[in-house]
């Protein structure tokens, strides 16, 4: 079997052969969407949901709402961090 290389760098295809999950895609996005549109990236995902639901595209549509709801989660996880270091800092100050 041949694999297609990329000789100037030794890596061949086969070498990057993983699998994600469609909850790896949903985070990946979600972590991408969230660097680029800020505190938009929510709405931005969620319209692109709403363009993929009137196209037709229920799938697409679902998975774009999960790639929103993983930006709010990753949102509020951030939130919750910065109080807890907050906390921490307050405490050493003491």
């Amino acid at each position: 079997e041949i694999y297609q290389c990329d000789w100037s760098s030794d890596v061949c295809s086969s070498d990057l052969d993983m699998a994600l999950t469609q909850e790896d895609g949903i985070l990946i996005h979600a972590k991408a969407l969230s660097s680029r549109f800020k505190k938009g990236a929510a709405k931005e995902a969620e319209g692109y949901a709403l363009k993929l639901l009137n196209s037709g595209d229920n799938e697409g549509h679902a998975v774009w709402l999960k790639v929103s709801e993983q930006i709010k989660k990753l949102r509020k996880d951030i939130r919750e961090l910065k109080k807890d270091d907050k906390k921490v800092k307050d405490s050493l100050k003491a």
